[in-house]
């Protein structure tokens, strides 16, 4: 939640036609709302969920990395809010990928985070994860041992020297085809990546534990 807050009150909000600063409801949302006033400006609360996403609008990145419990799967069609929503960050701190965006719905529809975040939450399911850059598998960290490690990316991606084969992104977007899957990856060792699309590649990490995932239950 610190992060989220650093990533708000850092931020420059731009007000829409009427004056107030539109965003997506989350679970912590007093955040973005307390950022808002600061700036004497008057927040406007919409929910995905409602079919009511404004052409743009601001949103904390962490729920679109636990997208099912902010926006319920029988009311918010995940595929289709990702295809029509461009994000571009906002503000100028990150934390595991948590930060602040703003949201578009009238521009050109699915950008590469948005088909990144689209592949890695069909592999992690009900799992949160969090999003590293691609350097960090130069050295794997101690923090993921035990956690579910995966690499997304277009159809050339190949992660040298690893066994498991890819899979298939169900209704891919912006090109982003494939996903490799490693459990427990061992601290300190490299997995080297081959592509020529670099831009194309988004990491996630599970927060918990392997043991802990929601879809062994």
């Amino acid at each position: 939640n610190h992060a989220i807050w650093a990533a708000a009150k850092t931020t420059k909000f731009q007000p829409d036609d009427s004056g107030r600063v539109p965003y997506a409801f989350a679970p912590v949302e007093s955040y973005l709302i307390f950022a808002i006033r600061l700036q004497d400006l008057q927040p406007s609360r919409y929910s995905p969920a409602d079919g009511q996403c404004p052409a743009a609008f601001y949103v904390e990145s962490r729920s679109l990395m636990r997208f099912q419990y902010t926006w319920p799967p029988a009311r918010v069609d995940r595929e289709k809010f990702l295809a029509r929503t461009t994000f571009t960050p906002v503000a100028k701190q990150n934390w595991h990928g948590i930060t602040l965006l703003r949201g578009q719905t009238n521009g050109p529809g699915a950008d590469l985070y948005s088909a990144g975040l689209l592949a890695l939450n069909q592999a992690f399911g009900p799992d949160e994860f969090h999003m590293e850059p691609a350097s960090s598998l130069d050295r794997i960290p101690a923090a993921w041992r035990g956690r579910k490690l995966v690499i997304a990316g277009g159809d050339d991606l190949q992660v040298i020297g690893l066994a498991t084969a890819p899979r298939r992104v169900d209704q891919a977007l912006a090109e982003i085809t494939r996903t490799f899957t490693v459990i427990s990856p061992v601290p300190g060792e490299s997995l080297r990546l081959q592509t020529a699309t670099p831009e194309k590649v988004f990491v996630g990490v599970s927060w918990f534990p392997e043991w802990m995932s929601l879809q062994r239950l």
